[in-house]
Parts: C-alpha cells; structure tokens; sequence
C-alpha cells in the first residue's frame, strides 16, 4: 500500500479520541457504577465496549482504507477457553489481530498478553487496563505470581477467556532477528529467519492455569504474514506506511492432543515453530503469497458489523463535540480529571491489579447477581 500521511494521521487521530472517548471517558462511569455491584457485570460491559471500539478500529483499516484481511486453515471458530499462539512479525500484530478474531471468535472475550509498559501509555493504556489484559514485566517470578492471580480471576468469571501468547516475547525487528540467530549459534539450535525461537516458560505455565478452569482449552496455532510493507514502530502506522493485505492461517489442536507435561509441552512448542517458520519462509518466497487455497469466504454479517460499529463511534464523536461545544467549561474539568487520576492508579499499579487484588484479598466473589 502506497504511503499516505494524510491516510496515517487520520487513522491515529481516530483511534486516539474514541478510545479516549469510549474506554476513558464513558467507561469510567461505568466502572464506577458496575465495579461494587457486580464484578461480572463489570467485565462483561468492559469487554463489549472494546469489542466495539476494537471492530471500529478494524473498519478504519479495512472498509476506509482498504486492507485486505484473509484467513485460511481451520475454519472452526473458535468456542469455549482457547490458549492463541501466534508468531509476532510487527509491534501490531494485536492490534491486527483483532480483525482475525472478528472473523474466527468473539473479541469480547479476547484477552492479550502484552508487556507491561503498554498499560502506562497515556489514554491508550488506561483503557486496556479496564480489559484485564495481561501485563508482564519479563521479570519471571513477579510475572509467574501475576499470570496466577488473574486467571484465578478469570476462572471464576464463569465464562471462557481466548488468550493470545505471542511466545516469541517480542517483535521480528531486525535486532531482535539478531539476537535470536546469536543466540541460535550459542546454543548450538539452527537459526532461524522468519521467527524468532519461542519462550515456554511463559507458555506452559498459562497453560496449566488455564486448565484449572476445569474445562480443558484448546490451543489454537496463528501464523500472520504480510503483504506490502510491514509497519514495524509508531511512525509507520502514523505514515500510513501498512500493508496490502494480512493473512491468517489457523490450525486448531483440541485438548486431546495437547501434551500434559511440562517437558513434553516446551518440545511440542518449539516444534510449533519449526513448522511455523517453514510455513513463512513458503509463504514469502512464492510469487503469489498465499496461505491456503482454502480461505474464509467472507460473511455479509461481519461487513455489516464493521460498516454498523463505524457509524455508531461517528456518532459519539459527533456527540462529545456537541457536548464540548454546548458545555466546555463542565467537559474540561471532567477530561483534566480523568487525566489526575488514571496516572495516579498507574503508579499504584494498575486498575486491572486492583481488580484482581480485591476479588482475592477481599473475597469477592464474580456473579451475575453481584459480590457476595
């Protein structure tokens, strides 16, 4: 796709003011209401919220500006707790990945291990507190307690949590390729190009927590691969320097086939990846970069939901300007306000934090029918 500052800039600027708007603004009464009654109503009007705000972001990419989004694999879509792995070629590969779950799952109950800086940006990051996505410091112990904590959360929410684990840790940029081929040539593991050799520490213990639910989850394996420049840092998705077209491909292991011991779990991932990073290495040396011939028709029913979620967070734009043109002295105070207090809870840690230190420590309990 040709690079467009102008196509860059308004995409940022959207983005920005509705999740200001929506998972700032709006949803601070909302925290504020929902929070001591129920624990359960709280996170599900959290998670339709971004579920929205998410497919609007996903329109701006595809209706407006005209990416391409395939997916191809196993077509099943994705039911009850699920563990995502999925390799991570560009810093937004979450944020892209969220038009897969448009198509595959339901991003209401999508859950994102991130790092931990993410949650201390501003406007962006106190929204994706109220999600509970996971933030981790990539200090092993602190982030083996945390990882416990909130899928006790989860666990006891009632209904299923699809989590994405990019187990790479981080982005193929060309230091990190670097490093990992370093590293490769330590250790005496062949290098490898198109990924970078996975963590399992961090995979195996998710795993294991998330089978304390009772219900066993499934793992589903993603690959992502670009077609046109790959936006690798702010700049790019600020340039509009995106890709023509993003593909997905998707393989579905049920419980059945998932191995139960640690050991056995770290050997069945870095297999994974050998496969991955031959499917890659396929995938861009073809002169038609292609998946599968099998790809995902597309539904009228997602078009109509992304075209829907466009509107709807137009219209509340259009809203909050009204109300800032008629009442500016009383929406001032109220934005200044939110931006005294989200960085002060930052600093305390992080509304997700308290969210999960309160039902532990205070015993409450997440029902529909409320803390008790």
């Amino acid at each position: 796709m040709k690079q467009s500052w102008f196509r860059g800039v308004l995409f940022t600027l959207a983005s920005m003011v509705t999740s200001f708007l929506g998972l700032v603004i709006l949803s601070f009464p909302a925290s504020v209401v929902l929070l001591p009654v129920s624990v359960y109503l709280y996170q599900a009007a959290m998670d339709s919220l971004f579920s929205s705000w998410s497919t609007f972001v996903s329109a701006l990419l595809e209706v407006v500006f005209g990416i391409r989004v395939r997916v191809s694999g196993d077509l099943q879509r994705l039911k009850g707790p699920c563990l995502i792995v999925m390799n991570h070629r560009t810093r937004f590969d979450w944020m892209f990945f969220w038009s897969f779950m448009l198509r595959m799952g339901d991003t209401r109950k999508l859950k994102i291990v991130l790092k931990s800086s993410l949650k201390k940006v501003p406007i962006f990051g106190w929204g994706l507190q109220k999600l509970q996505f996971f933030f981790l410091s990539r200090l092993w112990e602190k982030d083996k307690h945390y990882i416990t904590d909130t899928m006790e959360y989860f666990n006891s929410t009632g209904y299923p949590v699809n989590t994405l684990l990019f187990p790479e840790g981080t982005d193929l940029s060309p230091s990190n390729r670097e490093k990992s081929q370093a590293y490769a040539k330590e250790k005496g593991i062949p290098s490898v190009h198109y990924v970078l050799h996975p963590r399992t520490k961090g995979f195996v213990h998710l795993l294991k927590e998330m089978r304390k639910a009772g219900t066993p989850p499934s793992v589903y394996d993603v690959s992502v691969a670009y077609v046109g420049p790959i936006p690798q840092n702010e700049s790019n998705i600020a340039s509009g320097d995106w890709p023509d077209e993003i593909h997905f491909h998707s393989r579905l292991v049920p419980p059945s086939e998932v191995p139960l011991e640690d050991n056995e779990l770290e050997q069945w991932l870095k297999q994974c990846w050998e496969e991955k990073e031959e499917q890659l290495r396929v995938f861009y040396s073809q002169g038609r970069r292609h998946f599968h011939d099998n790809y995902l028709k597309e539904s009228h029913y997602t078009q109509l939901y992304m075209v829907w979620c466009l509107c709807f967070w137009s219209a509340l734009l259009l809203l909050f300007v009204t109300a800032l043109y008629h009442w500016p002295t009383a929406c001032t105070l109220y934005c200044l306000s939110l931006f005294l207090f989200y960085p002060v809870l930052v600093c305390l840690g992080g509304l997700d934090t308290a969210v999960v230190w309160l039902c532990k420590h205070m015993h409450w309990k997440i029902g529909i029918n409320g803390i008790y």
